[in-house]
């Protein structure tokens, strides 16, 4: 610490004190004023709220008052919309005044607007019929858009019975608009809120006007206004995301149907005048301090700090080498007068010591010399890693580091077996173009001593460039002060690839113990040329593929997190393509691994075209490659590009074995930020958008989330299912569908279950999924389809009266091309089988491409196999593709059973579907039925049959058979009406 800044310390300390203390104070009493301001803003959110609750009194008051109008009742609707409108031009607060009918429809309308409308599912309305107390409502004006309190007052006759219901719309934007306009401050704001979250109104009018209407039920301003306490105050983000301070008013319930009220101010608006306050006190009181601290600093700076600094600049310039620097006598009295005169002694002293210690050095500075390069050359071979910046730093070394007047190292151009000068340091230009244009190795004359030195790998040395030297140039080096010289050749695997030379100012500098340590610096430079030569061929291989010369996955990592950041910090996209290349083990295997490797290397120089730069490029598998591109402008053009380049691709010709081939792709995308932050996570999701590719054969294919959710546990999931399938835990369940007039067993539906040796019976949920999103559904699916065609042989076999057996088909299933081969093929293997089997198909799989099912679905029946339409309803089908559907059977999907007894709508519902059913010729199985009322109610409406849990949950086979199926000679099973009542305790 500077002797001012202790002086001005302990000033500081005596004389600021003060200061802050009142400082402090000033702070305090600052705070005191902003909880003011913040109490005062919460009291007007308070009035705020209680003014509102004042005008919904007054529009119950307004309601009672016109209850009691005869204008009102009349059956003229134009007479009486004409009175609401003059009622309407007195109350301007309204956006709206309307009579409702029992029913529900609007009667009249101060608008007069002859619109019709029914508002009975409304919640007000709703309240209204069922009391005679008014009810409310905030919501949003469906014809203005406005935010409104939707007052409704019941008005009933002598006998209590429903007339019609007054309803008034009290405009809460102009309150809030009025209000804010009342208010002294232009920057303050009110939002409008009703229980649910939803913004009523807000004024001022947001910029993007998309405020009012849009639900923050989850923002923090609204817990803010759902917290207790009403009237508090908090500095919270508004639903702009600006910090302001806010006031919150509830008005009470029931009249404020849920009006939650909030008044906001920047806080720098509310705190104003505390902080004006606040300021100019405290440059009052920084003003006094500052003028006590210039008068004390002052007096010390004369009396103190001057003396001092006449001291320490005379030791600073002593200390700087200049040893004939005095203070001088006379010396002041005291201290300080004696720190001057020892001052004086003590540089006297050094002065005399530095001249003995210059006699001494110029003998140690020639032994040192060339230890110190040694040591420069040898911290540099450490750390050099490029052989231009090893030749350069080596010169500089000599040079500055161990005093040469000159170096240079030149390099044997093996074509022209020219000495070629690649650095050097203190020559200048036109000595080192001297020296470039006069070596040349072999050479004769004057040059042979240093293609002597370069053949016999020794180092050729000049002592005295006076007389006559062996080294070349003698003459230029004289002119520009050279007195002595050596060349050392750079020796590598035993052949001089270059030398090193060296000069001095001095002569006979080169003796026997310089030149062997200056021999081992050379043979140092010479090992750290070999060593980075070595060092890049392994750097090469372990960043690039040495077959196409891309960069590998390492590489690209850390180019794809280079444009990462990048592409963070403009705030872009970029995207990382995985690009696998198909056919191409039947390419190695079929024309040899020559041939395969010419196709990558192919492949290789096609991506770097069209990428326009290689580092954007990289090889990182087999037959992978990446591709970055570092920036996307919109997702169109990104989707555009990949099926034209993949187009390109496809119609690129690659020559292999003298023949031309074509090869197609498939392409994994992932895309950054969305679908990672770091070049890791987006390597992994771009593999797993290929994986996906790959196994739905998509020739391109975005990333999404939930590829990789649960891959690990998946993959093991996935590896016991290809056990299950092989070890035989597969089983099926049936479970029997039920006429409903003759109560016989007309069918079963096959249900695959998998009883896993660990853990027992796994649910379909878990395991189904994965079968298709592996692609195991398939072979699955083909035997599910033959044990259920094996089971009804069986039955036939055992003489029981074996019913037909509906197999699910999977959406993968649909989508082969070889569905119906493998139908036939199961139809083949099975004779007489074709009667015993059904199949069932969702309705949402049909629809995702009608047509194409249609066709698929009549080459089925043309089988003479009959087609259930599965979950019906929640697919959305259109009733024109329903009736060109050859289907035979409609399954009313359970969640319409289960709606069907819970009220009238579920029933008018469920109705619907069996009368357009049967309209079609169509059977109806309903699903799910669970209890006794819903088998009672689907008998009723004329369903034909059902199937569920009322009868029996999915059983065994021999369960099945035991309960279900009679000899063939006894008749089939009939369940008895009360059996069939007693069905949802005692299942058959």
């Amino acid at each position: 610490m500077s002797l001012r800044a202790r002086i001005l310390l302990l000033i500081g300390f005596a004389t600021l004190a003060p200061a802050v203390v009142l400082g402090l104070l000033l702070f305090e009493e600052r705070d005191r004023d902003i909880e003011d301001a913040k109490h005062s803003l919460g009291a007007l959110a308070k009035f705020a709220a209680d003014n509102l609750d004042d005008k919904v009194k007054g529009t119950v008051q307004l309601l009672h008052g016109l209850s009691r109008a005869p204008d009102l009742d009349t059956s003229d609707r134009f007479a009486c919309s004409a009175f609401l409108a003059g009622v309407l031009a007195r109350y301007p607060q309204y956006t709206g005044l309307l009579t409702i009918m029992p029913n529900g429809d609007l009667y009249c309308d101060s608008l007069r607007t002859n619109r019709k409308l029914n508002v009975s599912a409304r919640s007000y309305f709703i309240q209204s019929r069922a009391s005679s107390e008014p009810a409310f409502d905030v919501v949003i004006g469906g014809l203005t858009g406005i935010g409104v309190l939707q007052v409704a007052y019941p008005v009933r006759d002598g006998q209590g019975a429903l007339k019609y219901v007054l309803l008034a719309s009290l405009n809460l934007s102009d309150y809030a608009r009025d209000f804010v306009a009342a208010s002294q401050y232009s920057t303050f704001e009110m939002l409008i809120w009703d229980r649910k979250g939803t913004v009523i109104a807000h004024k001022p009018d947001a910029g993007d006007g998309k405020v009012a209407g849009r639900e923050f039920a989850r923002s923090e301003l609204f817990r803010f206004v759902e917290s207790p306490a009403p009237g508090a105050a908090a500095e919270l983000p508004g639903l702009d995301g600006v910090p302001k301070v806010w006031a919150r008013g509830v008005v009470p319930e029931p009249r404020g149907g849920g009006v939650r009220i909030t008044l906001g101010l920047p806080r720098e608006v509310l705190v104003a005048n505390a902080d004006r306050v606040f300021r100019d006190a405290m440059t009052v009181l920084i003003a006094i301090s500052l003028l006590v601290l210039v008068a004390v600093s002052y007096v010390a700076e004369s009396s103190i700090r001057r003396p001092v600094r006449l001291i320490s600049s005379v030791a600073g310039r002593v200390g700087a080498g200049e040893l004939s620097a005095r203070i001088g006598a006379p010396y002041p009295r005291g201290e300080l007068g004696d720190l001057m005169a020892v001052v004086d002694r003590t540089a006297g002293a050094v002065q005399a010591q530095r001249a003995e210690i210059e006699a001494r050095s110029l003998d140690l500075q020639r032994a040192n010399r060339a230890l110190r390069m040694l040591s420069g050359i040898n911290t540099l071979i450490v750390r050099a890693r490029d052989r231009d910046e090893l030749f350069k730093e080596a010169c500089r070394v000599a040079v500055e580091v161990a005093g040469f007047r000159m170096a240079w190292i030149g390099l044997v151009d093996r074509a022209s077996g020219q000495l070629v000068p690649v650095a050097s340091a203190g020559m200048g230009d036109e000595l080192l173009t001297a020296v470039g244009d006069f070596y040349a190795l072999p050479t004769d004359g004057e040059k042979g001593a240093v293609a002597r030195a370069m053949h016999e790998k020794r180092p050729v040395v000049s002592n005295d460039f006076a007389t006559n030297s062996p080294l070349s140039l003698r003459a230029m080096h004289l002119e520009v002060g050279n007195r002595s010289g050596a060349v050392f050749p750079l020796i590598v695997a035993d052949v001089a690839i270059g030398l090193l030379a060296l000069y001095a100012s001095e002569r006979d500098f080169f003796h026997d113990e310089e030149l062997k340590l200056l021999t081992e610096v050379a043979a140092d430079v010479a090992f750290a040329i070999d060593y980075i030569e070595k060092d890049k061929k392994l750097d090469y291989l372990a960043h690039y593929d040495a077959l196409t010369g891309l960069a590998n996955r390492e590489l690209l990592h850390g180019q794809l997190a280079q444009h990462m950041r990048n592409a963070g910090r403009g705030g872009k996209k970029l995207a990382l393509f995985l690009i696998d290349l198909e056919r191409f083990r039947t390419i190695n295997e079929t024309l040899g691994p020559p041939a395969g490797d010419a196709l990558l290397r192919q492949v290789a120089e096609w991506l770097t075209r069209v990428a326009g730069d290689s580092s954007l490029t990289a090889r990182v598998g087999a037959d992978q490659f990446a591709v970055i591109l570092p920036e996307i402008r919109e997702a169109g053009d990104l989707v555009r590009l990949l099926e034209q380049t993949i187009d390109v691709f496809l119609r690129h010709p690659f020559y292999l074995n003298e023949s031309t081939y074509h090869v197609a792709v498939k392409v994994g995308i992932a895309l950054f930020p969305d679908d990672g932050d770091n070049a890791d996570t987006l390597f992994k999701n771009a593999g797993a958008a290929l994986k996906q590719a790959k196994a739905r054969g998509d020739r391109f294919l975005f990333y999404k989330h939930k590829m990789t959710d649960g891959a690990a546990g998946k993959l093991t999931l996935e590896n016991q299912l290809r056990q299950a399938l092989d070890k035989g835990q597969f089983v099926l369940h049936y479970q029997p569908k039920v006429n409903l007039k003759s109560g016989k067993v007309t069918g079963a539906e096959a249900l695959i279950r998998w009883i896993d040796p660990r853990t027992g019976l796994v649910p379909p949920l878990r395991f189904i999924p994965i079968l298709e999103e592996t692609g195991l559904i398939h072979e699955v699916g083909r035997w599910v389809m033959h044990q259920a065609l094996k089971d009804y042989l069986r039955w036939r076999a055992a003489g029981l009266c074996a019913v037909r057996v509906a197999v699910n088909v999977s959406p993968l299933q649909l989508r082969r091309r070889d569905f119906i081969a493998e139908i036939e093929k199961a139809l083949a293997n099975h004779a007489d089988a074709g009667n015993g089997l059904e199949l069932e198909i969702t309705e949402s799989v049909i629809m995702e491409d009608v047509n194409n099912s249609i066709s698929t679905l009549r080459a089925v029946r043309a089988m003479g196999i009959p087609i259930a339409i599965d979950d019906f309803g929640t697919g959305f089908s259109s009733l024109s593709y329903l009736a060109k559907l050859p289907v035979d059977t409609l399954k009313i999907d359970r969640s319409f059973v289960l709606d069907m007894t819970a009220g009238p709508q579920g029933r008018a519902l469920v109705s619907a579907i069996i009368n357009l059913a049967h309209s079609l010729k169509l059977n109806v199985v309903a699903e799910g039925v669970e209890t006794v009322e819903q088998s009672r109610l689907l008998r009723l409406l004329a369903c034909d049959e059902m199937q569920g849990y009322s009868i029996s949950e999915p059983v065994p086979v021999d369960v099945f058979e035991a309960k279900f199926l009679t000899k063939r000679t006894s008749g089939v099973r009939l369940l008895e009406r009360s059996e069939m009542a007693n069905l949802a305790c005692h299942p058959t």
